[in-house]
């Protein structure tokens, strides 16, 4: 109210001085006759006019047009998924909601989203008509531990999000026990991500909390995801090192002893053969330089079997040497420790790798399967191909050479090295770099073969300009089109080789069954629903599709239930049956179906898009969904409550 009153104020006293000096000019010029107070007069009018209308101005000028809350954006909520991100997981999804200060949200308001780290998306930047908007967020190839802060801004107003990448690991392996003085002990360093793929060029530091001398060979871990440290045990008693990588601490502790305990042979990481004789482990006890005897040791191993026996874990007694003796072998390849322990002393530990040597099968797997080729003289696009090579009981074999060799490529790539070992797990890489030259679909083959007779493996992949990757997306709401049929929206989206959206992309859309079942439903009151009871056999059993052709015609020897017709037939469609991306490379579409065979069939819903002469394809198997509303009164059994294919235990037949 105080400061309203002042304006006015000032308008007054601004009209009563103009009064005044109006009143000061008629006194000066009183004297001049009636012609000129007549004349004063009319100039005191106009200058009381004039003065009238300032304050009007003034007072118009004070009037402000009130702000429209409820259109500015006053709070955003953002909200994910899920709270973590795997470091080597898929994407998750950011929505946020840009409200009013009454907590409506707001449509049409652009937003900004940004990260701290990791690789964002964004699905929409401008609100919904819930105020909603969306983005994908990974962790990208920081596989670091740590907190990514998402923030989406709009107007004035925004929120933010933190997300905690998780599930890095850091491993080491070496020596648990060592003598004061003793020679360098080789630690070894794998950093790994959430699906145990190596993580290379990860920072490593290690410290020793006794003191004892740290060497790292290398700051950072190599293309295998390892690096190594030597430990010099230079002060006794029980040492913990601390391995800080990916925002990982690991921690393992070194009994660092004042006498002599070691193992003396084989040497570390020794290849044993699996299924053979197997390897004699030796250890040795001195005390002053002197060979300790009847010392009892206990040897276990992390694989396999000890002296021989179907156990993990057995005795020797230590001799006038001070050694002592056991057989490890196993029956299935991969790593494993074997540890010699003497109570009241401290124990040692030997890495060996037990190894298939007999290759029987191989796999090839390239990934991606399909880039985009170099420009003449570039390797930035590259594709690795992994072989997997085992024996006949699916053991890994390591150590062994595989040849990798181009077996058809028109993109005139290489591959680099032709030659790789494999690892513990049995597997061999190499890169593929494409050529300049695009390919047909699946238009590179490239073999791989290990072992004497060769066993060999193949893999396709594709090299075009503009090979494009496609998904098809779902929810889990189905609607209803009328009282006899549903309609499931989906949603098809097309990337290229680089994950960017592809606009104005025709794709072809197509549905056909996989299977169907038989049987009936009954009502479940613990569920409050209606239950599918399978009688297909053996459960859960399904009946192929007898069109096997996907011809949608009774071939000879297709009718196998002897009905005169293919059965389940084409009872679902996707509406439109071609679609075209939008600046997205998203485009919308629907399943549609008789209610009836709701939890009754699979069926396969597949997108095609052809670029350049190469096809790519995507598809989904999905079984026809129910409304939880049609199964919930048992009074009123679904339209389904019967199976369409009857009630037969076999598919030989209608029934």
């Amino acid at each position: 109210m105080q400061s309203k009153s002042k304006r006015p104020y000032r308008v007054q006293r601004f009209f009563v001085q103009g009064l005044v000096a109006l009143g000061i000019a008629f006194g000066v010029c009183a004297c001049g006759g009636s012609s000129n107070r007549d004349q004063l007069k009319d100039e005191a009018d106009a200058a009381a006019a004039a003065a009238a209308a300032a304050a009007s101005a003034a007072s118009a000028a004070t009037t402000t047009t009130p702000v429209d809350t409820n259109t500015v954006p006053a709070t955003v909520e953002v909200l994910t998924t899920s709270n973590t991100l795997p470091s080597a997981g898929s994407a998750v999804t950011l929505t946020a909601f840009i409200k009013n200060a009454a907590n409506v949200g707001l449509a049409g308001k652009s937003a900004v989203f940004a990260a701290s780290s990791g690789t964002l998306e964004v699905v929409s930047a401008t609100s919904d008509a819930a105020g909603a908007v969306s983005a994908k967020l990974s962790a990208g190839s920081n596989k670091s531990l740590r907190d990514i802060t998402v923030t989406v801004s709009s107007g004035a107003a925004s929120g933010s999000l933190a997300l905690a990448v998780t599930d890095s690991t850091v491993a080491v392996s070496g020596s648990g026990s060592m003598q004061v003085g003793g020679t360098v002990s080789t630690y070894t360093v794998r950093a790994a991500d959430s699906v145990g793929n190596p993580v290379a060029g990860a920072s490593v530091a290690v410290s020793s909390a006794l003191g004892n001398t740290i060497s790292l060979s290398a700051p950072t871990t190599g293309s295998t995801g390892t690096t190594s440290f030597g430990y010099t045990p230079t002060v006794a008693g029980t040492d913990t090192l601390t391995v800080s990588s990916l925002g990982v601490q690991t921690k393992t502790t070194v009994q660092v002893n004042a006498i002599d305990f070691a193992v003396l042979s084989p040497a570390s990481n020794t290849t044993i053969a699996v299924a053979g004789t197997g390897q004699t482990v030796t250890v040795r006890y001195k005390l002053s330089g002197a060979g300790v005897p009847g010392k009892t040791v206990t040897f276990s191993t992390t694989r396999g079997n000890v002296s021989g026996g179907n156990v993990s874990a057995s005795t020797s007694t230590t001799d006038t040497n001070g050694d002592a003796s056991v057989q490890v072998s196993s029956t299935t390849a991969g790593p494993a420790t074997v540890v010699a322990q003497i109570a009241d002393v401290g124990q040692v530990s030997l890495p060996v790798l037990f190894t298939a040597t007999t290759p029987s099968t191989v796999v090839v797997q390239s990934n991606p399967s399909a880039m985009q080729p170099n420009l003449p003289g570039s390797t930035t696009n590259q594709s690795t191909i992994e072989a997997v090579v085992r024996d006949t009981n699916g053991n890994a074999v390591a150590n062994t050479p595989v040849a990798f060799s181009v077996l058809q490529d028109r993109s005139n790539g290489t591959l680099s090295p032709g030659v790789a070992l494999t690892d513990s797990s049995g597997r061999a890489q190499v890169q593929f770099i494409p050529g300049p030259v695009s390919t047909a679909n699946d238009g590179v083959e490239i073999q791989a073969s290990a072992g004497a007779p060769a066993v060999s493996g193949t893999a396709k992949l594709t090299v075009n300009g503009q090979a494009l990757f496609i998904t098809i997306a779902f929810g889990n709401k189905i609607e209803d089109v009328d009282t006899t049929t549903y309609t499931k929206p989906l949603t098809v989206y097309v990337t290229d080789a680089n994950g960017v959206a592809v606009a104005n992309q025709s794709l072809a859309l197509s549905i056909l069954p996989e299977d169907y079942d038989k049987g009936g439903m009954l009502y479940n009151p613990a569920a409050s629903l209606w239950d599918n009871n399978y009688t297909t056999f053996p459960l859960p059993g399904h009946c192929p599709n007898e069109d096997t052709d996907r011809d949608g015609i009774l071939d000879s020897g297709e009718d196998t239930n002897g009905n005169g017709q293919v059965t389940p037939g084409n009872i679902a469609v996707v509406v439109p049956g071609a679609v075209t991306t939008d600046a997205q490379g998203r485009a919308a579409f629907a399943m549609q179906y008789g209610k009836q065979y709701a939890t009754w069939v699979r069926v396969n819903i597949m997108a095609r898009a052809t670029v350049a002469g190469t096809e790519s394809k995507q598809s989904v198997l999905m079984l026809l969904p129910v409304a939880v509303s049609d199964i919930g009164d048992e009074a009123v059994p679904p339209a389904g409550v019967v199976s369409p294919f009857r009630r037969s235990v076999n598919c030989t037949d209608a029934q």
